[in-house]
């Protein structure tokens, strides 16, 4: 079933001329696979919508536009979203012909990671240099503290590990051995095809 639709934002996109809500849609599906939506905060008719990657309004947009993909004609998405105006759901179904390879891409990646618990979003590094501790007075001991932004479903969770040269190396070792398979798969994917 569809999520229950935020009737005074689509009211907001029914005002909306047909090139400001396309331009509104095609930042939805911007921001559902990961682009930039910033070109949507410049634009003044379109200040007074929410986020087109971060809101409900947006989560329910992609929804239409996943059924969208299935069905795109107009008849199909109005069976199944009534409370939608008609402009708006033509304009969707506009969009997602332009776009159905994206969405498609997109939904594919996000079902093959829906199994996953955690996927690695981005990551930092410092080195410092341990000067004492509790039990040494006067060492020099590099650490490196790496962060890694792991993403389970819409939250981002930081996770910090502080490495000596020992844990460092094992972990640069263990990398590179994953890397090393990784080729390998691609290597013999190519030869398949």
């Amino acid at each position: 079933d569809p999520l229950p639709t935020n009737s005074l934002c689509m009211e907001l996109l029914q005002k909306l001329d047909a090139n400001s809500l396309q331009k509104y849609l095609h930042g939805v599906v911007d921001g559902y696979i990961g682009r930039s939506t910033s070109h949507i905060l410049d634009d003044d008719a379109l200040k007074q919508l929410p986020n087109p990657s971060k809101s409900r309004l947006a989560i329910e947009l992609t929804d239409i536009f996943q059924r969208s993909c299935q069905h795109n004609n107009i008849e199909s998405l109005r069976q199944k979203f009534s409370q939608i105006d008609t402009k708006v759901l033509e304009c969707i179904v506009d969009v997602t012909t332009v776009r159905i390879q994206e969405l498609f891409k997109e939904t594919k990646k996000r079902s093959i990671l829906a199994g996953l618990p955690n996927s690695l979003q981005d990551f930092d590094w410092s080195l410092r240099l341990v000067m004492s501790s509790s039990q040494i007075q006067s060492s020099r001991i590099p650490v490196v503290l790496l962060t890694l932004m792991l993403k389970t479903d819409d939250k981002v969770e930081n996770v910090t590990l502080e490495l000596n040269k020992r844990e460092l190396n094992r972990l640069i070792a263990s990398l590179s051995n994953v890397q090393r398979v990784v080729k390998a798969m691609e290597h013999g994917m190519k030869h398949k095809q």
